[in-house]
């Protein structure tokens, strides 16, 4: 517990400085005063929009500590902070009333005003290794054999199908408030990536069909197309997926061609380039008009399953069981 307040010359603060005193404080008075430690020469370990360090108590349990990442370009200050509290409901939710196997959440805040200054979830650690690691890694004795992949790929349709019941009356993001949780704004990538968080005229709901929902995504790429950049989006010439390649050096060179040839005649954020995405988006929308007029009345559901948006194979973890 004699840990020092942050100093940046530390690994620990690489993302950002926070009291870590205070951590250690928050995770002993919630063992029963048991002592822990947050190594200050660790170094964070980095996700999309997250990184995260350990805290390591005498008995040999380990807690995660996650945190966003300061001044991301994808994404807002608030839209940052009601992602935290989204994903710390979900998994509270989740714990409290199904037997889904996911990290039990001890404390969060969405704000820096709070003993650690920083925006946190603080939750167990997970155990085990991540199933890319197992499925695909270089280190041969780790690798699972086809009789574990099996169990594993049983269990994920299992788990999936567990998500699939955790049923919802409108389409949004689960949040919590006072004890309560309820479902709020969609903080879907559609509705807050690549800056459509800042624009203003985008239905955020929740919303109370799928209809509304999909309507909104099209809304979103239209004010996209006439309002953001493109970044790297060209309707005509997508750019090369690392899959399609049989290594990466014809990939590599296969990007290399791709930015030549959008680089001339500016085909990304030309006019023309914006113009083909506003025409597929209100081809979009026709088409689901024609969808719920045909089929709305044997389709539509009137609830909603819990999804995982970003199910991959960094963010599932195996263990021996």
């Amino acid at each position: 517990m004699d840990q020092m307040s942050g100093k940046e010359e530390f690994p620990l603060f690489r993302y950002n400085e926070f009291d870590v005193a205070a951590l250690c404080q928050l995770a002993s008075d919630m063992r029963q005063n048991l002592a822990c430690t947050c190594d200050l020469n660790q170094r964070p370990q980095r996700g999309g929009f997250n990184w995260a360090v350990f805290v390591i108590f005498e008995d040999g349990l380990e807690w995660v500590l996650r945190s966003p990442v300061q001044n991301h370009p994808e994404l807002s200050y608030s839209s940052v902070a009601k992602l935290l509290s989204s994903e710390a409901a979900t998994l509270k939710y989740l714990r409290a009333y199904t037997d889904i196997p996911v990290p039990d959440v001890y404390s969060y805040c969405a704000y820096p005003n709070n003993p650690l200054r920083i925006p946190y979830i603080l939750m167990n650690k997970a155990q085990g290794k991540t199933l890319e690691t197992m499925w695909g890694g270089t280190e041969i004795p780790h690798r699972l054999d086809s009789l574990e992949i099996n169990k594993v790929m049983s269990q994920l349709g299992h788990i999936t199908w567990k998500l699939a019941q955790v049923r919802f009356n409108k389409i949004g993001s689960l949040f919590e408030e006072n004890g309560f949780f309820f479902i709020g704004e969609c903080l879907s990538k559609g509705h807050l990536q690549h800056k459509r968080h800042s624009l203003a005229g985008i239905p955020r709901g929740p919303f109370s069909s799928e209809t509304e929902f999909f309507l909104s995504l099209i809304v979103a790429l239209i004010q996209h197309a006439e309002m953001l950049p493109l970044t790297h989006h060209c309707f005509t010439a997508p750019v090369p997926a690392k899959n399609d390649y049989p290594n990466k050096d014809l990939w590599e060179s296969a990007c290399d061609l791709w930015n030549q040839f959008v680089t001339i005649g500016q085909k990304v954020d030309g006019a023309a380039n914006r113009v083909d995405y506003i025409i597929a988006a209100q081809i979009v929308n026709r088409l689901i008009f024609e969808y719920t007029g045909k089929w709305s009345g044997i389709t539509n559901p009137v609830s909603f399953a819990l999804c995982h948006p970003d199910l991959t194979m960094g963010n599932i973890f195996v263990d021996d069981q």
